[in-house]
């Protein structure tokens, strides 16, 4: 087992990235926004938008390029859009 140990929680998204890459988790969005992955969704809020390579752990790589101030859900298993 690892530990880690911080004073205050870490309060930059890239910095849990990391910490997930080396405990070996799979990362599924490289950008600081809100991804949410269960229960055969994916679902991403984003504010600025833009292209997206997403990885879903055993699925598709998903390329997308999402509106600004949106929400979108794609299917985990096809990578199809189902919302946004």
């Amino acid at each position: 087992a690892t530990w880690w140990a911080f004073a205050l929680p870490p309060n930059r998204p890239a910095v849990w990235r990391e910490i997930g890459r080396s405990a070996g988790c799979t990362v599924v969005n490289e950008h600081d926004e809100t991804t949410l992955l269960g229960d055969g969704w994916l679902v991403v809020h984003t504010v600025p938008g833009g292209a997206r390579t997403l990885q879903v752990p055993g699925g598709p790589k998903i390329e997308a390029t999402l509106p600004p101030r949106s929400t979108v859900v794609f299917d985990a298993e096809s990578g199809a859009v189902l919302l946004g």
